[in-house]
């Protein structure tokens, strides 16, 4: 799911987003895989056309930039509003509408200083023409760059904890590494009760692969290579369904044990010893396979075989034809 930003800013000024754009295209090619991509909105000005960053063209002056504006603003899960981008009082209605719009929707809305500069509270004041206005924004976040591809990754280890065990007092840290502990052996359950799941379902999926070859092997009792081509097709495309299947599965079934080890990780930080990921690091270096690498092999060699049935089974089948 994407991190959704909408960009502020003085036409006249495109420039001073240009940092931004550059950060946030770095930042989505080198993201980590469980961070979430930056997707960036804006509108920009060429001869008499106003351009949004997704390609739609609008007239210069033409209200139907307003339209597209609000539901990217609705949409946006953070505002960036350049302020020290506006020169003069002809680029501030636009600038006004968007920052206007989103603040009544309850936005989150920061202030970006694209060059450093500090923002005054009577430059503010001058923008909006208002108290008020110049009040609200004075009071909001003051940012640079860099800081916003933080608002777009989620780290499992900043976010276990709700409260600060530092600030505890001794008698009742007893009583926070209690509970913790608590939870942490429910997450180990959980994970273990997910494991069990999935040996359950490769065990259901061993057990019909394995009837339906056998009845593949007593199909040649019937001496009739057009019934024998038919049966053995057939058995070829339920297993070649069946195990992609299963392969499904399991993908699904790592993936939401991989976000539960996580977790796990992340509170053995916190406690004397952290087993799980000292294991994991050994068998990594160690070239040990996980297991969930080797129970991928059952299900691959069912698609082989079912590929070997569909291709004997119409050679089978053309046999007894003719």
């Amino acid at each position: 799911m994407s991190y959704k930003i909408y960009v502020i800013y003085s036409f006249a000024n495109f420039k001073c987003i240009e940092n931004l754009l550059k950060a946030v295209n770095d930042y989505n090619e080198q993201k980590q895989a469980n961070d979430r991509d930056i997707s960036i909105f804006y509108f920009k000005k060429e001869n008499e056309k106003v351009i949004s960053s997704d390609g739609y063209t609008y007239i210069l002056n033409d209200e139907s930039w307003k339209d597209k504006a609000k539901k990217k603003l609705d949409d946006a899960d953070l505002i960036c509003f350049y302020m020290d981008s506006l020169n003069n009082e002809k680029d501030y209605s636009n600038v006004k509408y968007e920052y206007e719009y989103a603040s009544k929707n309850n936005k989150k809305i920061i202030t970006i200083k694209s060059d450093d500069k500090p923002l005054t509270h009577e430059a503010i004041e001058q923008f909006f023409k208002d108290e008020n206005y110049g009040q609200a924004i004075d009071k909001r976040e003051t940012i640079s760059e860099s800081q916003i591809l933080n608002n777009a990754k989620f780290r499992v280890r900043d976010s276990i904890l709700i409260d600060d065990e530092s600030d505890l007092k001794r008698q009742d840290k007893a009583l926070y590494y209690n509970l913790l502990l608590e939870q942490y052996k429910i997450m180990i359950e959980t994970s273990e009760s997910l494991i069990n799941r999935r040996q359950a379902m490769s065990n259901l999926y061993t057990g019909i692969g394995t009837a339906l070859i056998s009845l593949v092997g007593t199909s040649f009792a019937l001496k009739d290579n057009l019934v024998i081509g038919i049966i053995f097709f057939c058995v070829g495309l339920v297993l070649t369904i069946i195990s992609a299947t299963w392969l499904v599965q399991l993908a699904s079934y790592n993936q939401n044990n991989y976000g539960k080890y996580e977790v796990i990780n992340a509170i053995e930080e916190k406690l004397p010893a952290n087993m799980f990921d000292v294991e994991y690091k050994f068998n990594k270096n160690q070239n040990i396979k996980t297991y969930s690498k080797r129970e991928k092999l059952l299900p691959i060699a069912f698609i082989i075989i079912s590929g070997i049935f569909l291709v004997f089974g119409v050679v089978m089948f053309f046999i007894g034809l003719f």
